[in-house]
């Protein structure tokens, strides 16, 4: 893993006021750059942006419904990733809080 100088980082640093302390690429998505953002407390959070700038611009309320369903979501028994902060231009960062196996 490295610090990964790129925009999920800066972003993540600036709306958390916390530095990266390394960055790991998740694979398996298709539509969006998936990485895990190690943060200096050793916390790690999950930041999703999606590739397809089409995409988010024929659906500009995307990345508003899925915070918005991650948060309805933390309201129940359902084992899902809390949704930390969102960014209108297209990005989610995801908290991963206890099992979700």
């Amino acid at each position: 893993m490295d610090r990964g100088e790129q925009p999920s980082t800066r972003w993540i640093e600036s709306v958390l006021g916390i530095r990266v302390a390394s960055s790991e690429v998740l694979v398996g998505g298709m539509s969006s750059d998936v990485r895990r953002l190690v943060l200096v407390d050793e916390t790690s959070i999950v930041v999703r942006r999606p590739l397809d700038r089409a995409w988010l611009e024929g659906d500009p309320d995307l990345i508003r419904r899925e915070a918005r369903a991650l948060d309805i979501l933390a309201t129940s028994e359902v084992p899902a990733p809390q949704c930390s902060t969102r960014h209108e231009a297209g990005r989610v960062a995801l908290r991963f809080v206890g099992s979700v196996a």
